[in-house]
């Protein structure tokens, strides 16, 4: 949506059009949370391969390899 086309759906409908603003938000939050916890297992499972000496498996795992 461009600018104007924001600028329209606002003053149509304000409350609306900031519902749906504050969604999106929370949506893409919501999804960068969960890609930075998914990131943080990955690294711990790497982290733990590499103590118990599977390093090769650790390098695959972090696509390294």
């Amino acid at each position: 949506m461009s600018g104007p086309e924001r600028a329209v759906a606002a003053a149509r409908d304000p409350d609306e059009y900031f519902a749906r603003v504050r969604a999106e938000s929370e949506a893409a939050a919501a999804a960068d949370v969960r890609e930075r916890e998914q990131r943080r297992a990955l690294e711990t499972r790497v982290k733990l391969l590499r103590l118990i000496g599977l390093r090769g498996l650790a390098e695959r795992l972090a696509g390294r390899a």
